[in-house]
């Protein structure tokens, strides 16, 4: 797909009639039209606008790179790193890679001020190290990084920061994948000693990062509520004797200690912390899309469910719309758990398939399980129950595929206790002991929301 396409797929109305009146001439003016009247389409057809222009192949690329520096410069008009900032946002990293890299070949580096140089070089780093998973590409971090020590007046320093971003980007890589033991006792390893070398060597940037990193791990890799805390809390330590506490940094923090308070069942609490923290940054808080999650759950546990649907319209919508490769399936997943509580399992289901076309299973593990979850439960719903069994089986061998033991891995648990409720639901029994745990495990902390789910499969079973 083509960059000045994708743009046009994301902008906004109000974007769109920018560009559509900006004043060009000639082929210019003809070529912006077809684009934005081929806005909808899976790509752009190229063939049939050199075919009506009557112009070759090179001339109409040409004539795309002009009118995607046109686009960007009257939609970001502040300049460059304004321009990466909006890419950034608006989560069209390859926009943002794009002109990163145009960025850097245009820079006069060696002519600059070093402190100016370096400044750049820790964007463009930044740029490319804070990404979704999906995104993350370590060796064009990596390039940026060598160039950032190049001209970092303090280079031990930055190399710590660079260590500590790059492990918790490593650490969202492994989190949406299947982590297995000896790449956990590695990660817990390489985050231990990237402590103590923050704490001896580091400046406050490098220890906030590798605390971040902390918190990273106990909340995905191992989850610890109380480890959690006592990181998050550290971040607060070491801005204490700092004249300001980044904006930021200190309403990422707030919001990680909401979801301390949802994993330790305590959601009412939670639900306060997220809407003041979310109230009150808002405008710093555009992209953090899986705590925007965590607020709709909440939302939707406590039977706010205008709110959960005002939130899910406002902040995933676009995300459909685009059919964006990963906060596309997490909205898709979001809405399909929106629709169960509410009792329309048609919808969830429509939801759940655009959650299949979009996700891509070698980078989002735990989206392709929570999807296969889900399905299994609308089949169970709608009371095609050898179907489900077969789902959930399928879910099962999915795992062990991936060289998972299903014995150890949590969420192995949804799949065999499905199978036991559709069973005891075809046989008349009750479910054993160990079965009746496991649902009841399911109605706290994270899980509680599937829980629910859980709930109103079991009533509708009763009803068939």
């Amino acid at each position: 797909m083509t960059l000045i396409h994708t743009l046009t797929k994301f902008l906004n109305p109000t974007e769109l009639n920018i560009i559509a009146n900006i004043k060009l001439k000639g082929k210019e003016s003809q070529v912006r039209d077809m684009i934005i009247s081929m806005r909808d389409q899976d790509d752009l057809d190229k063939d049939l606008i050199q075919k009506k222009l009557e112009i070759n192949r090179s001339h109409l690329d040409k004539i795309f790179a002009i009118l995607l520096s046109k686009f960007y410069m009257y939609i970001v008009p502040d300049g460059e790193m304004a321009l990466l900032r909006y890419l950034r946002d608006r989560l069209m990293f390859q926009h943002l890679f794009h002109e990163i890299k145009m960025m850097e070949k245009a820079l006069p580096f060696e002519k600059m001020e070093r402190a100016e140089a370096e400044q750049y070089c820790r964007e463009f780093f930044n740029y490319t190290v804070d990404v979704p998973a999906k995104n993350f590409d370590e060796k064009r971090a990596r390039s940026y990084a060598n160039k950032y020590i190049h001209y970092a007046q303090e280079a031990r320093k930055v190399d710590l920061y660079i260590k500590s971003k790059i492990a918790f980007s490593r650490l969202v890589v492994l989190a949406n994948t299947e982590p297995k033991e000896p790449q956990i006792k590695e990660t817990l390893l390489m985050l231990t000693e990237l402590e103590k070398d923050a704490l001896r060597f580091g400046g406050l940037d490098s220890q906030v990062n590798v605390n971040k990193s902390f918190v990273a791990y106990y909340a995905y890799i191992d989850p610890n509520p109380d480890l959690r805390l006592h990181y998050l809390l550290e971040i607060y330590y070491a801005y204490k004797d700092q004249p300001n506490f980044p904006l930021i940094d200190k309403a990422i923090t707030d919001l990680n200690i909401g979801e301390v308070y949802f994993e330790k069942n305590n959601f009412q609490k939670s639900y306060e912390i997220y809407k003041d923290t979310f109230e009150k940054y808002s405008y710093l808080l555009k992209s953090q899309y899986n705590h925007y999650a965590r607020m709709i759950e909440l939302a939707l546990i406590l039977g706010e469910t205008d709110f959960a649907r005002q939130t899910l319209k406002q902040v995933y919508s676009v995300f459909l719309e685009t059919k964006h490769e990963s906060h596309g399936v997490a909205a898709a997943i979001i809405f399909t758990k929106y629709y169960f509580i509410t009792d329309r399992p048609s919808k969830a289901h429509k939801h759940i398939l655009l959650g299949k076309e979009f996700n891509s299973k070698s980078v989002y593990f735990n989206y392709e399980i929570a999807i296969r979850m889900l399905e299994c439960i609308y089949f169970g719903i709608k009371g095609d129950k050898h179907f489900a069994i077969e789902l959930a089986k399928k879910g099962l061998k999915f795992i062990k595929s991936r060289g998972i033991s299903v014995k150890t891995y949590k969420k192995a648990r949804f799949f065999n206790l499905f199978i036991s409720i559709i069973e005891c639901s075809i046989s008349g029994a009750r479910l054993n002991s160990k079965a009746a745990k496991v649902l009841e495990d399911y109605h706290y902390g994270y899980d509680r929301l599937s829980g629910m789910i859980l709930d109103k499969l079991i009533l509708e079973l009763e009803k068939k």
